[in-house]
């Protein structure tokens, strides 16, 4: 209680009236009853409380600190999803695209392609240059043809083994009424084991007929 020309009043602490008790005398508060629970800490404000962390980041929330993208996130991520088919289709529908003056593709076009077939399945890129062989287009038909016999020269056996199985698209063009793609088929046909090559006859020597 506080006293002043006008009488007594109350004083508050932590919200709760310090009353004067009967006699005059001044009592303090009672000390409130500590919370149920174990005490506080000081050292440790936070209690038995744990974090537990996965993966070695501290932040797992955090985009920041994220790990980096596996090649087959990124490939997902840049709309690189396509099947390998659909890859290799496209890499044998380019170097047959039926453009320029010439039923062959250029030297440099040819040895990005093969390079590019290192890496790629050799039955899958033997199917997509047989259909090329059923193309309308007399160009498509040829490039696809010296193609194949690129693709012989690297690959070998595994070319054969396939043209050996299908041959449907290959032979008939032995006989186009172009002659360049006549002479291609027949050629590759030939490399393969798969045409006899014909042997030259040697003409017999002619003599003079001896004089009368």
């Amino acid at each position: 209680w506080i006293k002043h020309s006008r009488g007594w009043s109350c004083a508050r602490s932590k919200d709760k009236v310090l009353m004067q008790p009967q006699g005059g005398a001044y009592k303090a508060p009672e000390p409130e009853p500590e919370s149920e629970g174990n005490p506080v800490n000081m050292n440790n404000p936070y209690g038995d409380s744990k974090v537990e962390f996965s993966g070695g980041n501290l932040y797992p929330n955090s985009a920041a600190f994220s790990s980096p993208p596996t090649s087959t996130q990124a490939q997902a991520s840049s709309g690189g999803g396509a099947s390998t088919s659909d890859y290799e289709a496209k890499i044998v529908a380019d170097i047959c695209k039926p453009t320029g003056i010439k039923l062959m593709p250029r030297r440099d076009e040819v040895k990005t392609f093969l390079n590019r077939c290192q890496s790629l399945d050799t039955g899958v890129i033997c199917r997509l240059l047989d259909r090329q062989l059923q193309s309308s287009s007399i160009k498509s038909q040829g490039k696809s043809l010296h193609v194949i016999a690129a693709l012989y020269g690297v690959f070998g056996n595994r070319v054969t083994q396939y043209f050996q199985q299908n041959q449907g698209n290959l032979k008939p063009l032995t006989n186009s009424v172009t002659p360049s793609v006549r002479n291609k088929a027949t050629e590759v046909m030939q490399m393969m084991g798969l045409l006899e090559v014909p042997q030259q006859q040697t003409p017999e020597p002619t003599y003079p007929s001896p004089a009368p």
